[in-house]
């Protein structure tokens, strides 16, 4: 009897361990893509209303993007596509 319940506290102990694993690889990679995902799009979504906000008017332009890059704590780059 004490061989089987070894061998029971074993592999529940491996496949336990095994789901704790695969459980945070997912987690860490799917919700953290998806997460990156929507951010990266609202970000452009935002840069695009921003860019047709402001035509002309570069300093406004980068008051609005130093703000949002003040907001995300990150750095917002504006190009201009006549230069490209």
């Amino acid at each position: 009897m004490k061989g089987i319940r070894f061998k029971l506290l074993i592999y529940t102990s491996l496949l336990l361990t095994l789901l704790l694993l695969a459980n945070y690889l997912l987690q860490g990679n799917l919700i953290t893509r998806f997460y990156s995902i929507n951010e990266r799009n609202k970000l452009i979504n935002y840069a695009k209303e921003v860019s047709e906000y402001y035509p002309e008017d570069i300093i406004k332009m980068k008051d609005a993007a130093l703000s949002v890059a003040r907001a995300i704590g990150g750095r917002v780059s504006i190009f201009d596509k006549k230069e490209i």
